[in-house]
């Protein structure tokens, strides 16, 4: 918990831990799986984009806010 943080209970309001059933992990399990074995792939993955179509929106620090604009619809 965050210094400075206090826990409140409010009187007569009970919460149930939530239980996730073997079931529903099972699912996500699979769906992930599913996506990580994808053999295709929407588009092709390349290695660099293009320098000429990447243009820098934003900057904070070392942090940047960049777009490729070949890509914009």
């Amino acid at each position: 918990m965050p210094d400075g943080w206090d826990v409140v209970r409010a009187p007569g309001i009970e919460f149930e831990t939530p239980r996730i059933g073997m079931s529903d992990l099972e699912a996500l399990a699979a769906q992930i799986r599913a996506i990580g074995l994808a053999e295709e792939l929407t588009e092709p993955l390349r290695s660099q984009p293009d320098e000429s179509s990447v243009v820098e929106l934003a900057r904070r620090g070392h942090l940047r806010v960049i777009a490729d604009i070949s890509r914009a619809s």
